[in-house]
């Protein structure tokens, strides 16, 4: 598992070769790693970069930094999935909030999906209830008739 960051260009321009590979050499010496995302229709429109959940030391701030760095100086926004935004420099720390909840159900085994809480199928079970008690007093009905 890994947290992900998706780095992306505001006005949907592609990156070309050139800018992917200064995209790389930064973040090449990190533990982030580093995959170009492309369109359907084959355009590169931005990054996206992970950062192993797997690793029990490490820290969010100092690669969030470097995605930050990154995206100022390729004139990129850094949007976190996991939060569901557009982050700034300033969103360090609720970077580093939701990748150390994100490390902690990684390392205890769970998914998001199953660490996230839901509500039990008591409406299903409600109307399967209802269902066997209408058959039951149909059926009661038909047996006194006849007896």
């Amino acid at each position: 598992m890994r947290y992900e960051l998706f780095l992306r260009r505001d006005d949907a321009s592609s990156l070309n070769d050139d800018d992917l590979v200064i995209i790389q050499a930064q973040i090449s010496a990190t533990v982030l790693s580093f995959e170009p995302f492309v369109d359907k229709a084959g355009a590169r429109l931005g990054v996206d970069l992970g950062i192993d959940l797997d690793e029990p030391a490490i820290q969010a701030r100092k690669p969030g930094a470097i995605a930050f760095h990154v995206a100022q100086a390729m004139k990129l926004s850094v949007f976190d999935p996991q939060l569901g935004r557009v982050l700034s420099p300033r969103d360090l720390e609720a970077l580093e909030a939701c990748f150390a909840a994100s490390s902690t159900i990684g390392r205890v085994g769970l998914s998001h999906a199953i660490a996230s809480p839901k509500r039990p199928a008591t409406t299903r079970l409600w109307l399967i209830a209802a269902g066997v008690l209408l058959l039951l007093l149909v059926a009661s009905r038909l047996l006194s008739c006849w007896l």
